[in-house]
């Protein structure tokens, strides 16, 4: 599972993904791709460092979010 080639995958939507926020993109009409983002940033993270990937999850809103925003659509 963790074979470069596929974290260098991971790593490579997650930069492309990081460069269309940072050119000001919409990102929020696709939640699939969010959601499938959110996964690969949590696992890369748990790879990385398992302590920060815990304190993350502690601190990640993204379900609540995206619940009010079902709401009111």
């Amino acid at each position: 599972m963790r074979k470069r080639t596929s974290v260098s995958a991971k790593l490579n939507r997650l930069r492309t993904f990081r460069n269309r926020i940072y050119h000001y993109d919409p990102i929020v009409w696709d939640i699939k791709e969010l959601v499938l983002r959110r996964k690969e940033i949590n696992e890369i993270l748990t790879w990385i460092e398992p302590e920060t990937a815990k304190w993350a999850g502690k601190i990640d809103t993204f379900n609540e979010v995206r619940m009010k925003i079902k709401k009111n659509v």
